[in-house]
Formats: C-alpha cells, structure tokens, sequence
C-alpha cells in the first residue's frame, strides 16, 4: 500500500506525516507513507486542495488535517487489519472481535 500526502506548506507535511505514519505502523501490512510538497508535482497529479492524502491512488481526503483516528478508519474500510489497542470490539461481550466501522 502507498499513502501519497501532497501540501505545499511542508511544516503542516510534517505533521501530517507524522499522524498517518502512527496510524499505519498498527497494521499489519506494509504501508509506505510519502510526503510531496514540489509545487510541480501537485500540479502534474492534479492537486487543487491542499493537503491531499492519497492511497493507492485514490483520494481520502482534501483541503483538511485528519486526525490518526480518522486515518486509522480508512485502513479499516480497505480490509486491513489493524494490530494495535483498541483495534477489536467484540460482538458477544467475551471473545468474538470484529473490526470497528
């Protein structure tokens, strides 16, 4: 999986970076997370709201800051299984997990 993060302002990048990588590192398949801020590139991919994440090549989100919650709830709605606390609820109240929504 490839998240793609586009923002000309790379402070706000940086935070972004940092929020979706903490999220991915709680799944269990490999996820490479990239930051793009070259004003060319954003105009070759067609990025007219910024930030842009990207996943895969499809947008999840523009023209606002997500938070690791919300990034962490995208991974759950492509079937990927997330390792980290609070990634199971259980249905029955004993054993049996499913994933969040």
């Amino acid at each position: 999986m490839h998240i793609q993060i586009f923002d000309r302002d790379t402070t706000r990048l940086k935070a972004i970076l940092s929020t979706v990588s903490r999220a991915a590192e709680r799944i269990t398949t490999s996820i490479t997370v990239e930051g793009i801020s070259d004003s060319q590139t954003l105009t070759q991919a067609g990025i007219f709201s910024c930030p842009t994440i990207c996943i895969d090549g499809k947008v999840f989100a523009a023209g606002y800051i997500p938070s690791e919650t919300e990034a962490a709830r995208w991974f759950s709605r492509l079937g990927i299984a997330s390792t980290g606390p609070h990634a199971y609820t259980c249905i029955c109240g004993q054993c049996m997990p499913r994933f969040l929504p």
